[in-house]
């Protein structure tokens, strides 16, 4: 297993005895020997915080066993709450996220990377849905969070987590990729 995190949080989990490469994909490819490979490579919401997605991308593609995959999550821009909220929908706070996407412009990226979709969906947790219908009815009729949050039910919110994820509509993008000529 090899950690990689381009940030200072990984000086942080170094202190807790995580073992972290402190770099990008590539710095690490290029410190490391490109024959260590692996089944399975993660990046939850950092993609967008990187400046070039397709090389990234390419990199963990090369870390890649011939069956291996890797999981991409990131913000959703073709969300029904990033549609209505624009630049005030909460995953849109420019400096971390340089790079916004729509789940075609991340297909895309993995397509120009030498990659191929394995599985596209949605998913949303009811707690971010809540948060962008408070911002919403922040937005739209000044109700302050603290009150619009009162006013949805647990229930509620599992219920329109659900509906937006029927309809691929939820805010984060999950696309799995794996080799072309790997088909599952």
């Amino acid at each position: 297993m090899a950690r990689i995190e381009p940030s200072s949080s990984a000086a942080a989990a170094r202190e807790c005895g995580i073992d972290v490469f402190t770099g990008t994909v590539e710095e690490y490819i290029a410190k490391n020997s490109s024959d260590k490979k692996f089944d399975f490579v993660l990046c939850s919401h950092v993609l967008g915080a990187t400046p070039f997605p397709v090389e990234t991308l390419d990199g963990m593609r090369q870390l890649l066993v011939p069956n291996g995959y890797i999981w991409v999550g990131v913000p959703n821009t073709d969300s029904e709450y990033a549609r209505k909220l624009g630049w005030r929908w909460h995953s849109t706070y420019f400096p971390r996220n340089i790079i916004q996407f729509t789940p075609k412009t991340l297909s895309k990226a993995g397509e120009l990377a030498g990659l191929e979709i394995r599985r596209q969906s949605t998913y949303s947790f009811p707690e971010a849905v809540g948060y962008s219908l408070c911002l919403q009815w922040h937005h739209r009729w000044l109700i302050p969070h603290k009150i619009s949050r009162r006013l949805l039910s647990e229930n509620y919110l599992k219920r329109a987590a659900q509906e937006l994820d029927s309809r691929n509509e939820s805010e984060p993008i999950i696309m799995e990729f794996c080799h072309p000529q790997i088909r599952n």
